[in-house]
């Protein structure tokens, strides 16, 4: 009976040592998950987990210095580049950051506006759609929603210029 008690007890404390393991901070959740992030860049859902964590973790996460570097190195080339070609220098400045702090808000918006400048519309509203979920102040989510609005106005624009530049092409004066 003594034996069965002490294997009783041994069990109970393995227990608790591996519900403790499991047992993460939200900070050390947050952690994990960008490290998988790194790993599977394109897995949205998991960056949406990770800037919802990130909104609730008090005091907010550190950006890195590598993460910062990036962020500036990219404003820069947005402010600077003459054309869409030298924009996506920005963007891969921008999406660096965002390797390291993917709960990054301000990253998510100027990687938006560097996505909207190359014309690559959807990504740059689904970009603010993260930006929007990093929990903006008021003013600044109020600009982002416009942006989205701005970003659709410009997809119908370039369908709409398309679809003359094809009827051209088509037209009997073309064929001739």
């Amino acid at each position: 009976m003594k034996s069965t008690g002490k294997f009783i007890l041994l069990a109970l404390t393995f227990m608790a040592l591996t519900a403790s393991a499991y047992a993460q901070s939200p900070r050390e959740q947050l952690n994990q998950m960008v490290q998988q992030l790194q790993k599977t860049p394109t897995d949205h859902a998991l960056r949406e987990k990770i800037i919802r964590l990130a909104t609730s973790v008090k005091p907010a996460p550190a950006i890195p210095e590598e993460a910062r570097r990036s962020f500036v190195e990219g404003v820069t080339i947005v402010k600077s580049a003459k054309d869409a070609g030298s924009q996506k220098l920005a963007l891969e400045s921008f999406n660096e950051a965002l390797k390291i702090a993917p709960w990054w808000g301000d990253a998510y918006y100027n990687l938006a506006v560097a996505q909207e400048l190359t014309g690559k519309f959807d990504e740059a509203e689904r970009t603010l759609k993260w930006f929007l979920l990093s929990n903006p102040g008021k003013s600044d989510a109020r600009d982002a929603q416009d942006r989205v609005y701005a970003i659709a106005a410009k997809r119908k624009l370039a369908a709409a210029e398309a679809a003359v530049k094809q009827e051209r092409i088509n037209s009997p004066e073309a064929q001739a």
